[in-house]
């Protein structure tokens, strides 16, 4: 299966209030948080009908993470809900449980 990307991405400036509200370490990665919507190392399903779109980076000092950005694609926009920086181990874990539906290849 191929990529499925979307053509456009919106991160409204209400849920980017809302996402650094609950995660505030990620006040500075908001391009981050749109690169990962377009262009992610893994694209899996969500647990409630969305998709999860996750990709590494390098958090230094902190390390190496995950950027984990969940969108609803009701047609060719992806409108993102939530992103938050999380640890491989834990996104691992979450992956596990559910479907792959792309991943780069290494």
């Amino acid at each position: 299966m191929g990529r499925p990307i979307p053509a456009h991405v919106i991160l409204a400036d209400e849920v980017w209030r809302h996402i650094l509200m609950n995660h505030p370490e990620i006040k500075h990665h908001k391009e981050r948080v749109l690169e990962t919507s377009r262009e992610p190392d893994v694209l899996a399903e969500g647990e409630a009908g969305e998709l999860w779109a996750l990709r590494r980076y390098d958090f230094s000092p902190h390390g190496v993470k995950y950027l984990f950005v969940a969108f609803r694609m009701p047609g060719n926009a992806a409108f993102i809900i939530t992103a938050y920086i999380t640890d491989i181990e834990r996104a691992d874990r979450r992956l596990k449980r559910t479907k792959i539906l792309w991943k780069r290849r290494s």
